[in-house]
């Protein structure tokens, strides 16, 4: 199993979630690093793998940011998002 965490009381933009998420569930050298890039890597993930997130994030795009996490989680069944304080 994969995993990565989200530390939003860190990270201060979506390049260094791109980056964050990149390194360590393995994302491709093609990833195009935006947020219908992020949809689609997280949709063809195939093997189980976990997202801890903390905080929310306080950045322009972090409200789109999470959607696009939620709705890959929502469509593939091998992710899970797991919210911690």
């Amino acid at each position: 199993m994969k995993k990565a965490v989200i530390d939003f009381h860190h990270i201060k933009s979506p390049d260094e979630v791109y980056d964050c998420l990149g390194g360590k569930l393995d994302f491709p050298k093609y990833f195009g690093r935006n947020l219908d890039a992020l949809y689609d890597v997280l949709t063809d993930i195939c093997s189980e793998t976990r997202i801890y997130i903390s905080g929310r994030p306080d950045f322009e795009g972090g409200a789109d940011l999470l959607h696009v996490l939620k709705d890959a989680e929502r469509v593939n069944g091998s992710l899970s998002l797991n919210f911690v304080k």
